[in-house]
């Protein structure tokens, strides 16, 4: 994740109201679509998928208004996601398990709970 670590900062380091904006509703949908993004790079690595995920995760970056510090954070959860599992017919299936991630019930509390020492 240090490319997306980066990828924040810099992008908090050139607009700064970023970094003092409180976090909005919207802001928890980016948060959650920042997740995923994370689990795709992540699962990913070297392939073109990767390069669209990390391209996503800046767009994220860019359109929310989260301190730089939190993506980090946001980016670990993706590690929470089930692993991938190998298919009868020899395919890996990496991407169900960051969905499922998203949409586990429990996520949007662990993601509240995640973004809360970022609220001001």
């Amino acid at each position: 994740m240090g490319f997306l670590k980066h990828l924040a900062h810099a992008i908090c380091l050139l607009s700064p109201a970023l970094a003092s904006a409180a976090v909005s509703g919207g802001e928890y949908k980016l948060a959650r679509d920042y997740v995923f993004a994370a689990c795709l790079v992540e699962r990913y690595k070297g392939s073109p998928l990767e390069a669209e995920a990390q391209t996503w995760a800046g767009g994220l970056i860019e359109a929310g208004n989260l301190p730089a510090e939190a993506y980090p954070v946001l980016a670990k959860l993706a590690s929470r996601a089930p692993a991938a599992s190998l298919e009868p017919n020899g395919v890996t299936l990496r991407i169900p398990g960051c969905v499922d991630l998203i949409h586990d019930k429990r996520f949007e509390s662990l993601l509240k709970k995640t973004l809360t020492p970022f609220l001001r």
